[in-house]
């Protein structure tokens, strides 16, 4: 008798523990209020060369001002890809900008359809951001092999964009250059979202600002650039 009222109570007292979850915060977990958890607590910031704790594995691709490589972590053995962006003339203050900003709101989101990012190191050299591989290549160069989806593959794309996106909404991130080339496939197959460079937190001041890839804006957002007289072509 003794053992099963023991019983009660203990899990009583868990779900009291639960219960004092921050429940308004998906990126949160709170325990008896005492630890609190978050995402941006997770992702660590590194003044030390990036070489001290990866090994380069293979040069996958180049931006005008950005270089992407697989690399090993040199104690777990674990594979991520590493953005490295110098820091010389060619990166503008605007680029600048870009980059942090991405960070910052990366920091923030944990979601399976979003690009996970682990840590990020600057120095006086670059930045350098390490985040999980994608091999499965983008969106936009599986519609060029693949031609149109069918029902279904579609169902299942979209679902996936859509779910990142209403995560995004959620945490009131605006992504702003939602396209193909911005969304990868991992070697699972799965949507990773990704390139938050523009993106920014909404707020009534800021609702109406024009951003993003003219080709892929809706027709309202062309008539605003074309009153700002912005001249541009469409592919």
């Amino acid at each position: 008798m003794g053992g099963k009222q023991s019983k009660a109570k203990k899990n009583k007292t868990f779900q009291e523990i639960g219960s004092k979850a921050n429940k308004d915060d998906p990126n949160t977990f709170s325990y008896s209020n005492t630890i609190n958890l978050t995402n941006d607590i997770i992702v660590s910031q590194s003044n030390k060369q990036p070489s001290d704790d990866y090994k380069r594995v293979k040069f996958l691709g180049e931006g005008s001002y950005a270089a992407v490589y697989c690399v090993e972590n040199k104690i777990t053995g674990a594979k991520h890809a590493m953005k490295i962006i110098d820091k010389s003339s060619n990166c503008s203050d605007e680029t600048d900008i870009e980059i942090l900003n991405e960070i910052n709101i990366l920091r923030t989101l944990d979601h399976p359809n979003i690009l996970k990012i682990f840590e990020f190191y600057s120095t006086k050299e670059s930045y350098s951001i390490v985040t999980e591989l994608c091999k499965g290549g983008e969106l936009f160069q599986e519609i060029v092999d693949k031609g149109p989806f069918d029902e279904v593959y579609s169902a299942y794309v979209m679902f996936q964009i859509l779910s990142a996106i209403n995560y995004c909404h959620g945490m009131k991130i605006v992504h702003r250059d939602l396209k193909p080339e911005n969304i990868l496939f991992n070697t699972n197959g799965y949507i990773k979202l990704t390139d938050f460079g523009i993106a920014r937190t909404w707020s009534p001041n800021n609702s109406n600002d024009t951003s993003g890839t003219p080709g892929y804006m809706g027709k309202k957002k062309y008539k605003n650039l074309i009153k700002k007289k912005l001249f541009f072509f469409k592919i």
